[in-house]
């Protein structure tokens, strides 16, 4: 699958906008906020998102009228234009409805839904602080000890000890130094504000290592492993 055309689909009644009974092929309920600032948030990061809609389906008189009318809808909601489809293609690398029930590939089993959706609310969580971070001026007050708060999908998940709703996310795993680090909840982890390089630096000590990443913009500047000798 080539990632430069891969799209994620989204269903539109129900799912991206309020749906109780169909009222014309022009009338589209208001924004479901959550399912909002979610596909805002994929738009931020360069995703293609698609909204996934039976109301374009050939075999529909009024298709098009409601086509023009998702498009408009979606660029008084969203700001742009989405691409809108009734059909499933081999791009699609993910699928939002209300409808769905999602099971593991080659399977036929059902994915828990208890398990899953503990790990949805955990990213919306992290979604909705993410769209008020803390302020710089509070990180960079003092050191924060960062407590384990879960892992999903690859990344961990860390809170501030005397901040809670303060979030930090990162990879679970890094190589560098020609050393190896895995963040797991034995590890103690610490956010430290470092004035010489004026960014953030995230301190994790397991053992006889030490990782320190320095952070900026939402993205990892700089990593380093460090091997500690324990004393004689």
């Amino acid at each position: 699958m080539d990632k430069e055309t891969s799209h994620t689909g989204v269903d539109l009644d129900g799912t991206l906008a309020f749906y109780d009974h169909y009222r014309g092929p022009t009338h589209i309920g208001p924004p479901i906020p959550r399912m909002l600032r979610r596909v805002h948030h994929w738009l931020r990061q360069g995703r293609e998102v698609w909204i996934f809609t039976a109301r374009v389906h050939p075999s529909k008189p009024d298709a098009e009228e409601a086509r023009a009318a998702i498009e408009a809808w979606c660029t008084l909601h969203l700001g742009q234009t989405l691409p809108v489809t009734c059909e499933k293609d081999p791009d699609m690398v993910e699928f939002w409805d209300d409808r769905a029930h999602q099971v593991r590939r080659n399977t036929g089993l059902p994915v828990d839904p208890t398990v899953e959706a503990l790990g949805r609310e955990l990213a919306d969580r992290l979604l909705e602080i993410a769209e008020e971070p803390p302020s710089r001026d509070y990180l960079a007050r003092k050191n924060h000890r960062m407590e384990y708060a879960g892992q999903h999908g690859g990344m961990v998940h860390y809170c501030f000890a005397d901040a809670p709703h303060v979030v930090v996310t990162l990879p679970a795993a890094y190589s560098a130094d020609g050393r190896t680090f895995q963040l797991t909840p034995e590890v103690r982890m610490h956010w430290v504000w470092d004035a010489e390089v004026g960014q953030p630096v995230v301190t994790g000590a397991a053992h006889d290592h030490i990782l320190a990443l320095v952070l900026g913009d939402n993205k990892i500047l700089d990593t380093h492993i460090f091997h500690v000798k324990p004393p004689p």
